[in-house]
Parts: C-alpha cells; structure tokens; sequence
C-alpha cells in the first residue's frame, strides 16, 4: 500500500490533565490521514478548538515501521 500520499483514517484521542488539583477530560474523534514520509509514519489531522476554527496538527511515530 501506498502511504506517501495519505491513506484515510479516523482519530480517537483522550487525555487526561491533573494540575494543581483540577482535573480535565478531552476527547477528540476527528477524520485524518496516515502519512509515511521516509522510514517515518505520521498522523494528520486537524483539532476543533473552542472558538470553532480548526488546527493543523501532525503527530510524528516513534518506533513503529509499516
């Protein structure tokens, strides 16, 4: 398969913050793209923030090969 170009994906994130005694839960199900750029795969997609826009966000494997 050819991953050069993209190959569809759907993203599912949680996380969990705990700082000074506050606890936050954010989850994100968003569509993006699985991208293999050298021996490197990446995540791509784009994050809904609060105010409604959108950002661009790339996520870089570490220690995973196709």
């Amino acid at each position: 398969m050819d991953m050069t170009r993209g190959v569809p994906v759907q993203i599912h994130l949680e996380t969990w913050v705990n700082q000074d005694g506050n606890n936050e839960h954010h989850e994100f199900n968003e569509p993006g793209q699985l991208v293999q750029m050298g021996d490197t795969l990446y995540i791509r997609y784009r994050e809904q923030a609060d105010d409604d826009s959108t950002i661009p966000l790339l996520l870089r494997s570490l220690g995973l090969t196709p």
